[in-house]
């Protein structure tokens, strides 16, 4: 294990031991800024998440936030009957081995989605659907859940309207999407072309208009939703079906736009599956809706360049004047796809 920074293995056997599980500890370090190791220990293989990025660093009301949000997606997840990774110690405050506030889950059964649908191959067209089609389902029916009022889920959800002098995160309002894409075209601004920026300038005027209907009612949203989060294995009932076991990763959690999980999705498909797939069709099959074309067009032209770029060398090649200018002047979903 990289000892840089990380837990000792008498931290991480007393933290087990805290909750039943006893014997010799086999951790890895597997994710850095926040902090995830993958342990082994009697036979079980479990997750612990520490939230260490900058702006937890040292605050431990900030990081005790965290995991208490993340908790609570997961029981909301169960709570209406789908799957999610079973959370074995939720802890807020450092009066534990760790001294630190933590999350510690067990391993979800199966793969992740992207990785299965890697190992399968393209060849086999009924099972590369077949996995997103259950993948599509499982989404549709968290993004049934609603309520009252956007934000981050915490406790039982947002118990008030977001603070409209505070911070927003763009998923949760029309006018804090609107504001967050101004904000990227101004960082952009010296690196597009004139005519570009100004076609961008003015589809950004009508932004939150365009998008206010997604935000009613607030659903239930990963915010940060990847491919690769999705779990899913063979279903035991019936051998030749597919079920999601779990989605992992709910440090944005929301009750928002289920836009932004479509569109965030769909990112990271574009990045590793080629256009010729048409993996969007058995995945929005599943999800029982095509979304509006213009209106994903539109989030995607509003997502900062990170987004496209995140999923590693040769992923979204090309400039963000290149990228944009494709996505503005793509006719239908196989050229917004096309990377």
């Amino acid at each position: 294990m990289d000892r840089q920074d990380s837990l000792s293995d008498r931290q991480i056997r007393a933290l087990l031991a805290s909750c039943g599980a006893h014997g010799p500890v086999f951790p890895r370090l597997v994710q850095r800024r926040n902090d995830v190791y993958r342990i082994e220990c009697g036979g079980e293989v479990y997750f612990l998440k520490l939230h260490k990025k900058d702006w937890y660093a040292g605050d431990v009301e900030s990081q005790a936030y965290c995991v208490e949000h993340e908790a609570s997606a997961f029981a909301c997840l169960a709570a209406h009957g789908l799957a999610a990774p079973d959370v074995i110690l939720a802890l807020t405050t450092p009066d534990n081995p760790l001294g630190r506030p933590c999350l510690l889950t067990r391993k979800l059964a199966g793969a992740s989605l992207t990785t299965l649908l890697k190992g399968v191959g393209q060849e086999d067209t009924v099972t590369f659907a077949a996995l997103l089609k259950t993948t599509g389902d499982y989404l549709r029916r968290m993004h049934a859940i609603t309520f009252p009022f956007p934000g981050y889920i915490v406790g039982a959800g947002p118990d008030a309207p977001p603070d409209d002098d505070a911070w927003q995160h763009p998923c949760w309002t029309a006018g804090a999407a609107q504001r967050a894409a101004r904000a990227e075209l101004a960082h952009d601004r010296e690196r597009l072309a004139p005519d570009l920026a100004a076609r961008l300038e003015g589809v950004f005027e009508h932004l939150a208009d365009t998008l206010a209907p997604d935000f009613a009612p607030p659903r239930f949203i990963v915010g940060d939703c990847h491919a690769h989060q999705f779990f899913l294995d063979r279903a035991p009932d019936r051998p030749a079906s597919w079920r999601v076991t779990g989605v992992i990763d709910m440090e944005v959690a929301s009750a928002g736009d289920r836009g932004f999980d479509l569109v965030k999705f769909g990112l990271e498909m574009a990045a590793h599956f080629p256009a010729v797939t048409r993996w969007w069709e058995p995945f929005f099959a599943g999800y029982g809706a095509t979304p509006d074309f213009e209106r994903y067009r539109l989030r995607l032209l509003a997502s900062g360049e990170a987004v496209f770029k995140c999923h590693g060398p040769g992923r979204w090649p090309g400039t963000r004047q290149e990228i944009l200018t494709r996505l503005v002047a793509a006719p239908d979903w196989a050229a917004i796809f096309t990377t």
